[in-house]
């Protein structure tokens, strides 16, 4: 099977039809239409990189006659992009989904966070995520950040509070262990 006849096997199957396809990526019907049925090669770029990003997959794959999708959550490093696995995509997502935790998985995943800066508006206190290109942002009140730090300091202080608990009840056990 040809790259076209996988992009039109594509295209059918996520939009219904080529038409509904043309509308989502801004192109004409016709454009697309000769695009699968004379081959990519022949495309002005502009209509595959309209194409390739409407599909959400890869301009370089596509040229070198595969389809693979562009993963939504890119860290950009320098000129390096990194991309992650679907399980490591999910637990991005819940982070940034539950922002009243980060602070407490920062601390459980030893994570040095950089010392906030005083709050200019109501919403200053909060992680920038990079998604998809765009920054996302979450937002936090000077008082919800006091209070999800207070509830994490007193989760973290009553861990440490259970471990001292059980090196105790191990040393009595180890005692009684050397008394028999």
């Amino acid at each position: 099977m040809s790259i076209e006849e996988e992009l039109r096997q594509h295209i059918l199957f996520e939009y219904g039809s080529i038409r509904q396809f043309s509308i989502a990526a801004n192109i004409p019907n016709s454009t697309v239409e000769t695009i699968l049925n004379r081959g990519i090669g022949n495309a002005n770029v502009t209509n595959i990189i309209n194409m390739c990003k409407t599909l959400k997959i890869s301009v370089d794959s596509l040229c070198y006659g595969k389809i693979e999708f562009v993963s939504p959550i890119v860290e950009t490093i320098g000129a390096k992009k990194t991309h992650y696995t679907p399980h490591q995509k999910a637990v991005i997502e819940a982070y940034i989904q539950k922002p009243e935790m980060q602070l407490a998985v920062d601390r459980l995943l030893e994570v040095n966070t950089p010392p906030r800066a005083e709050p200019e508006a109501p919403y200053s206190i909060g992680r920038s995520v990079a998604y998809g290109g765009r920054e996302m942002f979450h937002p936090h009140t000077q008082a919800e950040y006091g209070n999800i730090q207070k509830l994490a300091e007193e989760a973290f202080a009553e861990e440490e509070e259970n471990k001292r608990k059980r090196k105790k009840e191990l040393e009595e056990a180890q005692r009684i262990l050397d008394q028999l």
